[in-house]
C-alpha cells in the first residue's frame, strides 16, 4: 500500500492522502483521533472500504393493507360505537 500523507496546513491531526488503489489514483482527507500514526491504518481502512464496500440488506417492507377490507373494518365499527351510544341515551331517559 502506497501513498502519500500531506498534513493541512493549520490543522494538527488533518491529512490530505494520495493513494494508488489497484492502479487507479484516489484521493481523500483523514483526521486522527490521537496522533499521526494513526494514518496508515485509516488509509488501510479506507482502501478496503472502496475494494470491499459493505453489503446493505434489502429493507423488508410489509404488504400494504387491503383499504376496502379496512374501510369496511372501520364502518363496521362506527356503526357498532352508533348503537352502544343510542342504548345508553335511551337507557339513560
Amino acid at each position: 500500500m502506497e501513498y502519500t500523507a500531506t498534513k493541512f496546513e493549520d490543522q494538527n491531526l488533518m491529512f490530505h492522502i494520495v493513494a494508488d488503489n489497484n492502479g487507479e489514483k484516489v484521493e481523500f482527507n483523514v483526521v486522527c483521533a490521537q496522533s499521526e500514526s494513526e494514518v496508515p491504518e485509516l488509509v488501510a481502512h479506507h482502501l478496503d472500504f472502496l475494494n470491499n464496500p459493505p453489503v446493505i440488506a434489502p429493507v423488508q417492507q410489509s404488504p400494504s393493507p387491503d383499504l376496502t377490507s379496512l374501510v369496511q373494518q372501520q364502518q363496521s365499527l362506527i356503526e357498532s360505537l352508533t348503537a352502544r351510544i343510542a342504548a345508553l341515551e335511551g337507557a339513560a331517559q
